[in-house]
C-alpha cells in the first residue's frame, strides 16, 4: 500500500539545495554509473539538514522529509 507523505512548505528563511551523486558498478568490461539527487534544507542560522525522501526497492516512499525540517524557536511542525 503507497501511503501519501505530505510535503510542507519552505519557510522563508531558508533555501533548497540539490546535489546529484553517482553510484557505480564496475564489472571487467566496464563501470557503469547511475545519477541519484539529494536535496538539502539550509536555513538562516541552523544547521544544513539533509531532507532526501527515501523509497522502498519498489519505488513506494517510506519516510517523510518533513520530520528532519528544522524549527527557529516557537515554530512547530506538525507531521
Amino acid at each position: 500500500m503507497t501511503e501519501h507523505i505530505e510535503m510542507k512548505r519552505i519557510p522563508e528563511h531558508c533555501k533548497l539545495f540539490e546535489m546529484v551523486q553517482y553510484q557505480c558498478e564496475a564489472n571487467i568490461n566496464n563501470i557503469e554509473c547511475t545519477p541519484f539527487v539529494r536535496l538539502f534544507l539550509k536555513c538562516t542560522g541552523l544547521p544544513t539538514v539533509e531532507v532526501t525522501p527515501e523509497y522502498d526497492q519498489y519505488g513506494d516512499p517510506v519516510a517523510s522529509p518533513v520530520s528532519t525540517l528544522p524549527c527557529t524557536k516557537g515554530e512547530q511542525h506538525n507531521a
